[in-house]
């Protein structure tokens, strides 16, 4: 009774796995509007086929009933590409393809690492054995899937946060519903893909039956959604581009902006005021210790806020002593916002390394 349970189990995860595939190809409702929205398709396409090829290799072969490990390093196989293939496929969406490269490139990685060592196992015959299956190469596999699948619930979980946030709007959350819902039955695959290597491990034929019912309902549930509702995914990832415009285009105006506002005060010379502070220059523009340290990182060479003043001031004083050599130490503090030559000659060496009658001698050399 068992043994039909759960053959009935592997024909009937095959089956929807082949067709699921088949419409995959077929019903490609986001081919007029995005191309994350295709490449998301083929990797779930691909997903979907291995794990078609995986059960109907599982029924053929009849693999548990002639070894419990045999069986297991058959799912492993199939289970370290296709999960990370449909996680790949979710997060292509949710970032409507921007910084996928590093997840590609590391997922790969670890494919082509279980692979070795499923191959190692199988060179060395450490690949089966049903009396200790911890000792096996597949066992390191499963431990090391253990952990991949623990990292891509985490990055799943940490980017559906990020789509969440932006949803202020009704219009865009209608839009999202669709990525939302794929998104969440995502993570279920996921955190039900963390039991698979031990389920595997299992000799209860019905535990593992059990199993593969749950995984392929969560399956059939996001690739049927993912057929149905592609429209809604291609404009959500359309208005996520916008979105991602809009943003960049409101941060250059802010940015020209604070540009006008801090030039438009040094224009007008408020730095010359010797009782004015770096706190007081602020408030007088409306802007934040932030927002100036980002203009001077991006427009001047002065590393620290706090010297700004400082830096306006000898700059304005080595422009006098050049108009006017004849000015005193003490005209051209005064002038530009020191209260005596003393502090003048102290702050102008800090910065250019020599004291004002020095630097006015060199720049004379140099004429």
């Amino acid at each position: 009774m068992d043994e039909l349970i759960i053959s009935s189990v592997r024909f009937l995860g095959a089956l929807p796995m082949f067709v699921a595939a088949v419409c995959l190809v077929f019903f490609n409702r986001g081919k007029l509007q995005s191309a994350v929205y295709n490449r998301s398709r083929w990797f779930i396409t691909a997903a979907t086929l291995i794990l078609g090829i995986q059960f109907a290799i599982q029924f053929v072969g009849q693999l548990r009933e002639q070894s419990v490990t045999l069986c297991w390093t058959v799912n492993m196989m199939a289970y370290v590409i296709a999960t990370p293939l449909y996680n790949m496929a979710e997060l292509n969406l949710l970032r409507a393809g921007h910084n996928m490269r590093g997840r590609y490139r590391w997922n790969g990685i670890f494919m082509a690492l279980c692979y070795v060592i499923l191959a190692i196992g199988y060179f060395t015959d450490t690949l089966i054995n049903d009396q200790q299956p911890w000792l096996t190469a597949t066992f390191v596999v499963a431990f090391l899937y253990f952990l991949k699948v623990i990292e891509l619930s985490w990055v799943l979980f940490q980017e559906m946060k990020k789509t969440d946030t932006r949803l202020t709007d009704e219009e865009l959350t209608q839009r999202h519903d669709a990525l939302r819902f794929t998104a969440r039955v995502m993570k279920w695959i996921i955190l039900v893909s963390l039991f698979s290597p031990w389920v595997g491990m299992s000799s209860s034929l019905l535990l593992n039956s059990f199993y593969g019912i749950i995984v392929f309902t969560l399956l059939l549930m996001f690739i049927v959604t993912f057929i149905f509702y592609g429209w809604n995914m291609a404009e959500c990832i359309k208005v996520d581009d916008e979105i991602a415009e809009a943003v960049t285009a409101e941060a250059e105006n802010q940015n020209e902006q604070l540009r006008q506002c801090i030039e438009q005060w040094v224009s007008e010379r408020h730095f010359t005021d010797s009782n004015i502070t770096i706190s007081d220059a602020l408030q007088e523009m409306g802007i934040t210790a932030t927002s100036l340290s980002y203009y001077l990182e991006q427009h001047t060479t002065v590393e620290n806020y706090r010297q700004w003043l400082p830096h306006l001031r000898i700059e304005e004083a080595k422009r006098y002593m050049l108009e006017h050599p004849d000015y005193s130490l003490q005209a051209i503090a005064e002038e530009c916002g020191y209260a005596n030559s003393s502090n003048f000659s102290r702050a102008f060496k800090a910065q250019e390394g020599m004291t004002p009658g020095q630097w006015l001698t060199k720049q004379k050399e140099n004429i």
